[in-house]
């Protein structure tokens, strides 16, 4: 099992870059071995530790559905507009794995608000597709078993 790095050790190794009013951070989370690939990005929002360990523990949850694919990646989006009415916070997460392109974007009152709207929505997509090919691949196996017992002709 690979240990979990310090949370500083990304900001001290310069993967983590601020400006005015716009803030990346670039970092890995692993679990058990598997390694996911992340980057947060802030427009008119600081990346505090409090809210990039909000973002941590909502990708945690979208681990099982990319578990075993080590090209897999999330982009994060945070953002602020102050003009607009009603909500102003914006979370967009954008997943790649397996060559398809998973994407969430929502508004919410709060920067909290947004991103649990849009990770339940990545994670209703994720599920989807993860179903989805779990589906084919046993009704393939079906057909395949019934070709090998006799009972079918062709595949």
């Amino acid at each position: 099992m690979t240990p979990l790095p310090d949370p500083l050790s990304f900001a001290l190794r310069g993967l983590w870059r601020g400006r005015t009013c716009t803030s990346h951070y670039h970092a890995r989370v692993w679990y058990d071995e598997y390694m996911l690939n992340y980057n947060i990005k802030g427009t008119g929002v600081p990346i505090t530790d409090e809210l990039r360990g909000y973002v941590e523990k909502k990708l945690a949850h979208a681990e099982k559905f990319l578990q075993g694919d080590t090209t897999a990646h999330v982009d994060v989006e945070l953002t602020h507009q102050d003009l607009r009415h009603g909500d102003n916070y914006c979370a967009e997460f954008t997943a790649s794995a397996a060559g398809a392109v998973y994407r969430a974007t929502r508004w919410g009152e709060s920067m909290h608000a947004a991103v649990d709207l849009a990770a339940g929505e990545i994670m209703t997509e994720l599920g989807r597709d993860k179903d989805k090919r779990v589906r084919m691949m046993r009704r393939s196996a079906t057909k395949v078993k019934e070709y090998l017992r006799g009972w079918r002709t062709k595949i």
